[in-house]
């Protein structure tokens, strides 16, 4: 009786021993992620006011040099940050007995952090119940539960962003254990910028586009860099912008697509070069994209009644858009014999584009049969085109869906033009007022 006395006051001691030690540890995790944290955050202000104050002086080179030297120190703190973020998940996963004690710890720590703040501490049980239920689900491991928990106490990430972050993994399982690898491998801020471009990847629908959210979510997991995710994840943020012109999820497919890369590697290039000009200037917009030189696809005279952000939208749109390139079409011998007949309905006098010719046929045509698979007239049946070359039979191409989506939120919104001028109402939405840009003409007929 006596020995099962002291083991029973022996084991109480010890219990309480495994309590202190695992409240230190977690105590030791959140300054030494907390020091990270605030170490990144100077260097970011620091860097960031420097590069701003050259490119107002005018000294362009100075500043993309520092910016150069700025992206590759980052990336040495941001690669610090995700081994010892990693290193969390590995001690805890690894602390047997002291798991409780450290979660307890930690999570008293992001309590305190907060109390202050009642909008934060409001969400705090609701962050720790939706990881609880991610971990229920196999969907994520108790070390990362943990991290969860540690970000919050050391300010990384806020529980309100959490909680955003944490609803994409809950209502999206295929990207779940990608989102946890964001957060565990890249800085609070690249996963917060993360996360608002997923949630913002819409259909025409007004509706998240699961695949193509899951699509990008697997593309900028996989990058190495916490700056190349961050970069990837802005851009995308600018496209999701544009959703008042096109549903983004058309673009942002177009664009996460690994066989778009060249494609994106050139949308890259110009929105750096838009978002590092001071005064954007119709001349600039030649130098960045001389193919939009004297075409219909940039008014010049338009753009320079525009405020400095409207033509930053106005610019941007146009970038996202001439990227994608017009699909291949093979010429029935019906389309043949049209583009020789002359007279109103005769295809013999029109120019243009060779989407926008098939757009006149098609009209000509009183929107007749095209066959299955053909991605240009909203409204026309899809019939059996015959054998050989006959039958309105237009050929499909790579970019079908694309053009589809791009067809179906349109069909008859914005009427297919020549030129920007005529469809400015497009864009309404972006700007509010009476300063509206003509969009979708030039690229409607270009697809």
């Amino acid at each position: 009786a006596v020995g099962g006395i002291g083991a029973y006051f022996a084991s109480k001691k010890f219990t309480k021993q495994a309590g202190t030690l695992g409240a230190a540890a977690a105590v030791d995790a959140k300054i030494a992620m907390e020091q990270n944290k605030q170490m990144l955050d100077s260097f970011d202000m620091y860097y960031q006011k420097k590069v701003e104050e050259l490119r107002l002086q005018g000294k362009i080179n100075e500043a993309d040099a520092l910016q150069t030297k700025y992206i590759k120190e980052r990336n040495d703190l941001t690669t610090a940050q995700g081994k010892l973020q990693a290193d969390v998940v590995s001690q805890y996963e690894g602390a047997g007995g002291l798991q409780e004690s450290m979660m307890s710890g930690m999570k008293k720590a992001a309590t305190a952090r907060y109390k202050d703040d009642p909008n934060q501490l409001a969400y705090l049980d609701v962050v720790g119940q939706q990881a609880g239920d991610l971990r229920s689900s196999g969907l994520i491991s108790k070390g990362q539960e943990y991290l969860i928990q540690a970000k919050m106490a050391s300010g990384d990430i806020p529980p309100a962003v959490f909680r955003s972050l944490l609803g994409l993994a809950a209502d999206n399982k295929d990207i779940a254990p990608k989102m946890m690898e964001i957060i565990t491998k890249f800085s609070g801020a690249t996963s917060e910028s993360i996360g608002v471009a997923a949630q913002n990847i819409l259909g025409a629908d007004d509706i998240v586009n699961k695949e193509v959210q899951t699509a990008f979510i697997t593309r900028v997991e996989a990058f190495e860099k916490d700056s190349d995710a961050l970069d990837f994840a802005k851009n995308i943020i600018k496209l999701n912008n544009l959703n008042a012109v096109i549903p983004s999820d058309v673009m942002v497919s177009y664009y996460t697509d690994p066989k778009n890369q060249e494609a994106y590697d050139s949308l890259n290039k110009m929105l750096d070069s838009i978002e590092g000009k001071k005064d954007l200037t119709a001349t600039f917009v030649y130098e960045i994209m001389p193919e939009v030189k004297g075409t219909a696809a940039f008014d010049e005279a338009y753009f320079n009644t525009l405020t400095e952000d409207q033509q930053k939208v106005y610019t941007t749109t146009i970038a996202s858009l001439i990227n994608v390139p017009e699909p291949k079409i093979i010429e029935s011998e019906d389309f043949k014999a049209w583009r020789k007949e002359t007279g109103p309905k005769g295809g013999a006098g029109i120019t243009g584009s060779k989407s926008f010719i098939v757009q006149k046929y098609i009209e000509a045509q009183g929107n007749k049969a095209v066959t299955d698979n053909v991605q240009i007239n909203a409204n026309a049946p899809a019939t059996t085109g015959g054998g050989g070359g006959g039958g309105n039979k237009v050929q499909s191409s790579p970019l079908d869906d694309l053009v589809k989506k791009l067809r179906d939120v349109r069909k008859n919104q914005i009427k297919v033009t020549e030129g920007w001028s005529a469809s400015r109402k497009a864009l309404d939405g972006l700007f509010g007022g009476k300063k509206t840009i003509d969009v979708f003409s030039g690229i409607e007929n270009d697809l």
